[in-house]
C-alpha cells in the first residue's frame, strides 16, 4: 500500500463518523425546534379560542340581564350566574397565559380585564335596581346610557388586538417551522452526500486492497 492509499485510508473512517454525527445532530435539532414551534402553536391558539370564549360569556351574561330587566323573571338570573362564573374562570385562565407575555400584551390583557370588570359592575347594578323594584327609569336610565356600550367596545378593541397578536405570532411560528425543515433537509442531503463520498472511499480502497 502506498503513501497515498494509506493517506486515504485514514480519512474513511472519520468521514463515516462525521456523516452519521451530522445527522444524528441535524434529527435532534429538527426535534427540539419542532417541539418548541408546536408548544407556541398550541398556546397561541389557545388564547384565540379562550379569548373567543370570553366574549361569547359577557354577551351570554347581557343576555340573561336583558331577559330579567324585561321580564322581571328569575329563570333569566340562572343564565346570567352561569355566565358571570364562567367569565371568572375565564378571565383567570388568560391571566396565566398572559403572564408569561411580553409587557405589552399583558398591559393589553389587564385592559381587557378592567373593561370587562366594569361591563360585570354595571349588569349587577342595573339588575340589583330591579330586583329592588325600583323605578323602571332608574335602570332604563342605565341601561340607554353609553356606559356600558363603551366597556363592551372597548373590551372587544382589547381583545380584538390580542387576537390579532396571536395570528401574527402563529404566522411567525410557520415561519420558523418552514424554515427549520428547509435547514434541516439541506443538512441531510449534505451529511448524505458525505456519507456517500466515505463509502466511495472505502470501496476504492477495498479494490486497492483486493488487487
Amino acid at each position: 500500500m502506498d503513501a497515498l492509499s494509506r493517506k486515504k485510508n485514514v480519512w474513511v473512517m472519520p468521514l463515516a463518523v462525521l456523516a452519521v454525527a451530522a445527522l444524528i445532530a441535524l434529527n435532534e435539532l429538527g426535534y427540539r425546534r419542532s417541539v418548541d414551534a408546536a408548544n407556541s402553536m398550541v398556546s397561541e391558539q389557545e388564547k384565540r379560542s379562550t379569548l373567543n370564549t370570553l366574549l361569547q360569556e359577557v354577551l351570554d351574561a347581557e343576555t340573561g340581564q336583558r331577559g330579567y330587566l324585561l321580564t322581571g323573571d328569575e329563570k333569566y338570573l340562572l343564565p346570567y350566574a352561569n355566565a358571570t362564573a364562567k367569565i371568572d374562570s375565564t378571565l383567570e385562565t388568560l391571566k396565566k397565559i398572559y403572564a408569561s407575555d411580553s409587557a405589552a400584551q399583558s398591559a393589553r390583557f389587564a385592559a381587557l380585564s378592567l373593561f370587562i370588570t366594569k361591563k360585570l359592575a354595571e349588569l349587577d347594578v342595573t339588575i340589583k335596581i330591579r330586583r329592588v323594584g325600583g323605578d323602571s327609569e332608574n335602570w332604563m336610565h342605565v341601561v340607554r346610557s353609553d356606559v356600558g356600550r363603551d366597556y363592551m367596545n372597548g373590551a372587544r378593541e382589547s381583545a380584538r388586538e390580542l387576537f390579532t397578536n396571536a395570528v401574527e405570532n402563529m404566522g411567525n411560528t410557520q415561519h420558523q417551522i418552514d424554515r427549520s425543515l428547509t435547514v434541516s433537509r439541506i443538512g441531510v442531503t449534505l451529511a448524505a452526500l458525505l456519507g456517500l463520498l466515505a463509502f466511495h472511499l472505502y470501496l476504492r480502497q477495498t479494490e486497492r486492497l483486493s488487487a
